[in-house]
């Protein structure tokens, strides 16, 4: 049982410094007298199966006995382990090997390949069963609901800035004026032709003369028409802000006495109370989003703090951007921050259902392989 316990040969009297515990072979000894022992193991295949013990009275066993006697039961021992395996019944035989099979995965050799086995098993069904809250990942824009564009109401000169792109402004803010020296000049001239259609009009009238009469008044009329339409040009010479909000485009300090046509864009101011965000989600993943679906997001500036928002709208069409397929979600936004500015950019997360941890890691690269080996 030594020798079998410790898968080595042990030698009575041990010799000097061997490492072998050999303390039931000298009780062994001293108890039957028998004075020179050896115990050397049967092997099969590295397995012991056996052990040859040998007594002897005469000399102690030499080292080129006990070679010998290693290198017979190393050849021994493997055609003795064959011949008991068949030297049994079939159910026997059978008991025996499931008997070694187990040993082999239950046994202590090779624990490390075992517990790398039974860990990648646990992980492989954790990636199974185990369901965790998917989310969609898609990059998003910060859009505002109400935004007013303001053009050029005529075309003319930019006379003063106050604010610009970025600026905060209230309701009625002046944000640029335009010089309305022509339309004052105007205006005095259109003044003075009324006058002077009046006094044609009334000598008409003393005189007569109908037909000079009723050209003058026409003349006057259109006179007074385009003094109207001046008048409403300097009014509107003060670009002011429709309503609380911040400018979003416009950038005319440096512009100061340059022209403007009619129609061209100055100014484009948003309102901060109705913001929301605009995801763009892959086609791969529109059909795992749905309405009402809760979610989050986190902008570029603000990595670290996420913001609540809530599935309100999905585009039934898809637009190409940026060589991809992408589908425009409206997510609506809980509780607007004084920073947020339509614009802003992020990564919004849009919560699907539950998937197992294997689904996620790997369905990109089955839908790919599907996609491409669909014929199979």
């Amino acid at each position: 049982e030594e020798a079998l316990d410790q898968d080595d040969e042990i030698v009575w009297p041990a010799a000097p410094g061997s490492p072998a515990v050999a303390r039931e072979h000298g009780l062994y000894a001293s108890r039957h007298h028998v004075p020179f022992l050896a115990s050397v193991p049967l092997r099969d295949h590295g397995t012991v199966v056996g052990v040859v013990h040998l007594h002897r009275a005469e000399a102690a066993f030499s080292p080129v006995e006990l070679a010998t006697l290693r290198v017979q039961c190393d050849q021994a021992g493997p055609w003795l382990a064959l011949l008991w395996s068949y030297g049994r019944g079939g159910w026997q035989r059978w008991r025996e090997r499931g008997r070694q099979a187990l040993g082999r995965i239950w046994g202590v050799e090779q624990a490390w390949t075992k517990f790398a086995a039974v860990a990648g098993a646990l992980v492989l069904l954790a990636l199974i069963f185990i369901k965790i809250p998917y989310r969609v990942d898609a990059p998003f824009i910060l859009r505002s609901a109400n935004q007013m564009l303001l053009p050029a109401p005529f075309d003319g000169f930019i006379q003063s800035v106050a604010h610009e792109s970025g600026d905060a402004v209230t309701a009625g803010e002046t944000l640029l004026t335009l010089d309305q020296t022509p339309l004052r000049n105007r205006e005095a001239s259109l003044l003075a032709d009324i006058e002077r259609y009046r006094g044609e009009a009334e000598r008409a009238e003393s005189a007569s003369r109908f037909a000079d009469l009723r050209i003058a008044q026409a003349q006057g009329n259109q006179a007074k028409a385009e003094l109207a339409i001046v008048r409403h040009q300097i009014e509107q010479a003060a670009l002011v802000a429709p309503f609380t909000g911040v400018v979003m485009e416009g950038r005319h300090r440096e512009r100061l006495g340059a022209s403007v046509k009619q129609g061209e864009l100055l100014f484009r101011v948003a309102r901060l109370d109705g913001v929301y965000a605009e995801i763009d989600v892959d086609e791969r993943d529109i059909q795992d989003v749905r309405l009402k679906a809760g979610g989050e997001l986190s902008f570029t500036s603000r990595p670290s703090e996420g913001f609540p928002l809530t599935v309100t709208r999905i585009d039934p069409g898809g637009t190409v951007k940026k060589g991809a397929n992408l589908f425009v979600v409206r997510g609506d936004l809980v509780g607007v921050r004084d920073w947020w500015r339509p614009g802003m950019t992020g990564i919004a997360k849009i919560q699907a259902e539950r998937r197992s941890l294997g689904w996620i890691l790997t369905h990109r690269l089955v839908d790919f392989l599907r996609l491409r080996l669909w014929w199979w």
